[in-house]
């Protein structure tokens, strides 16, 4: 290879790999981004908890945080208190059009007449955690993305609320079949409620046909 070919060889390699410390810098800094715990330390903007949470059993919670920018970084949470815990989650940062007039409307349509109640902080990272851990009890662990979202309250104290939540429906494990469970998988929620808890020690609702 001649001088010259060299030269170009070494400029093309170069140049490839300032397009690749380029790039890895971009992808990095999209992570950072859209990594929850990058915003727990702004200021909370609020926390919204369904008021018939513990009568339905299953509800959507919302958490926010607002950017000097105008931005907030939003974590939401599809919370089963009966006995399933954390079903679905996920953080998304969105703006003011976004947040105020899709997500937040959204939470409420899906709750019908149901009135959103803004809780503290600390009160609310308690709910989530004991509903976590409830369900652990029972086997079963929080969606996949809860560990992307409850960062967000990376910053909150739950030992500072004082409030008490109870889990469960009248002091036992309650399973209702939700409309993303086929019978298949409300079937092994149930053998495993069985295995776990025994027989007439947890109760179960089945809508939409039976599970044998």
């Amino acid at each position: 290879m001649t001088t010259s070919a060299k030269q170009r060889q070494k400029q093309i390699e170069k140049r490839a790999k300032k397009r690749k410390l380029a790039k890895q810098k971009s992808g990095g800094g999209e992570a950072r981004l859209n990594r929850a715990n990058t915003y727990a330390h702004l200021p909370m903007h609020e926390c919204l908890v369904p008021s018939t949470l513990f009568e339905s059993g299953i509800g959507s919670l919302l958490a926010s945080r607002k950017s000097p920018t105008g931005q907030y970084a939003a974590a939401v949470f599809l919370v089963d208190v009966y006995c399933l815990g954390i079903k679905n989650a996920f953080f998304r940062m969105f703006d003011e059009d976004e947040y105020e007039g899709t997500l937040k409307p959204s939470l409420v349509a899906s709750h019908g007449e149901g009135i959103y109640m803004n809780i503290d902080p600390s009160c609310f990272k308690k709910l989530i955690l004991g509903a976590a851990d409830y369900a652990g009890e029972l086997d079963f662990s929080p969606h996949k993305d809860y560990q992307r979202a409850i960062p967000l309250l990376d910053s909150i104290d739950p030992t500072a609320c004082a409030e008490r939540f109870e889990y469960g429906y009248e002091g036992k494990p309650f399973y209702i079949r939700g409309p993303s469970e086929s019978l298949s998988q409300a079937r092994r929620i149930v053998e495993q409620l069985d295995r776990r808890c025994g027989a007439g020690n947890f109760d179960m609702l089945i809508t939409t046909g039976p599970i044998d």
